[in-house]
């Protein structure tokens, strides 16, 4: 019996289609955007284990079901970019059969074989999410023990030296030991300062991903300057913008100045 091989050809495709489809380790969903509100047409077995639904139960169900009341304003959004032929990346909440939500992230496209159906991927973040919030506390807490030593501890010891230093210049007069008890006290608070300077300066966090590269590390060589009473100037070239990955620094020089 004569066998079709473009039929072949494309049986075999879809099959390696479903495999990859069904075991990818996120949740997959079809979803058809011919009708309103979108119902999804299809979803991976990943979505059972995160959502709680069969794949069987999620297929024809609107889209909109998965989402909390108060989110379903950012889908339609979504929906509405991807109908325009936008590629979505965002960050929102799903709900579970059981009711309760879940922060995740959604990648969503068109089909590129059909474009009345649209293509989401979602990754369930509550896991991330969490060791964001830790780190956000850990910061703050590292600020506010900054601010405390810079604004208490930092200044008492500042305003010792400067009366040791006063004390210097009228004691002229005083027994040797005594001048020289003055200056090693001077010495003293002059190390104790700069490792408190340099203690705050490590406790204080800098926010790369609010600021942007450029602007944050000009923040983190201007505190760095003032930390060690230096002056250190940041010369930056090229686009900021252009840069082709995290190893390959815009910056070309770093000079400091006593």
């Amino acid at each position: 019996m004569a066998t079709n091989p473009a039929a072949s050809t494309s049986q075999a495709s879809e099959q390696r289609y479903r495999e990859l489809f069904e075991h990818m380790p996120i949740c997959l969903f079809v979803a058809d955007l011919t009708v309103t509100p979108a119902v999804i047409l299809d979803a991976n077995r990943r979505t059972q284990l995160v959502y709680g639904y069969t794949a069987d139960e999620l297929i024809g169900t609107p889209a909109t079901d998965l989402v909390p009341e108060e989110s379903r304003a950012s889908v339609q959004n979504v929906l509405q970019r991807v109908q325009q032929g936008e590629r979505v990346k965002t960050e929102t909440m799903n709900r579970r059969r059981d009711g309760t939500t879940f922060p995740v992230r959604v990648f969503a496209s068109l089909d590129p074989t059909n474009s009345g159906r649209m293509i989401t991927a979602v990754e369930d973040i509550t896991a991330e999410k969490e060791r964001r919030s830790e780190a956000d506390a850990i910061d703050a807490e590292r600020l506010r023990i900054a601010q405390e030593i810079h604004d208490g501890v930092a200044q008492s010891l500042g305003g010792l030296r400067f009366k040791s230093a006063l004390w210097s210049h009228v004691s002229e007069s005083a027994p040797p030991a005594m001048r020289a008890a003055l200056v090693e006290m001077q010495d003293v608070l002059t190390t104790a300062i700069a490792d408190l300077r340099r203690a705050i300066f490590a406790l204080r966090p800098v926010d790369f991903d609010a600021l942007g590269f450029i602007p944050a590390l000009t923040q983190l060589v201007a505190d760095f300057g003032d930390q060690n009473q230096l002056v250190i100037r940041l010369h930056v070239s090229g686009q900021p913008d252009a840069m082709p990955g995290p190893t390959n620094c815009p910056f070309s020089a770093l000079s400091s100045t006593d």
